[in-house]
């Protein structure tokens, strides 16, 4: 759950935020190895990305999802990640409102 929004009814509680992630990157190492150590750690990815999540405070997805990026690209072992956020509850009449970014180690933001 989330706190984003530039209404006022939305700086005041929080709403779903659903995040998907790609990452790119080379894997051939922990293709050959089999050993964690080897390939990105999922698990903590995840951690970081719901830390910053739980604790936005932003007004904008488009803000949330280049903090979001900036944080996977700080791994320099992932060269590329695309970031899509879906904020479902802020349509009452349509779709849920989703945007998507692609960002590469090396990017001005």
């Amino acid at each position: 759950m989330v706190v984003i929004g530039t209404f006022p009814e939305e700086r005041e509680k929080t709403q779903p935020v659903f995040a998907d992630v790609d990452i790119f990157c080379d894997l051939s190492r922990a293709g050959r190895s089999d050993v964690l150590a080897d390939t990105i750690d999922y698990f903590e990815l995840e951690e970081r990305i719901f830390r910053l999540m739980s604790e936005s405070r932003f007004f904008l997805l488009e803000r949330l999802a280049e903090v979001i990026a900036q944080s996977v690209l700080s791994d320099c072992r992932i060269f590329k990640c695309r970031v899509r956020l879906s904020k479902p509850e802020a349509m009452r009449h349509s779709n849920p409102v989703s945007i998507e970014i692609e960002r590469c180690n090396g990017d001005a933001l």
